[in-house]
């Protein structure tokens, strides 16, 4: 992960906002979850992996509730 130093923001967010806000407002199915910067994709993933781990972990408590 990158230090970031007091005050100091990595890449446009001007741009970003303008975008996002463009892209946002003319795409009906838009996503809740998007991932805005270089890394944020992948920590997106590592946390999808951890999620998916538990439930592979998880599923077979619910296999006789129904």
């Amino acid at each position: 992960m990158r230090k970031v130093k007091e005050n100091r923001r990595f890449g446009d967010t001007d741009k970003a906002t303008s975008m996002l806000f463009h892209k946002l407002a003319n795409d009906p199915d838009a996503s809740l979850r998007i991932p805005i910067g270089s890394d944020s994709d992948h920590f997106m993933k590592q946390k999808l992996g951890k999620i998916e781990a538990d439930i592979t972990k998880y599923e077979s408590w619910s296999d006789d509730l129904y």
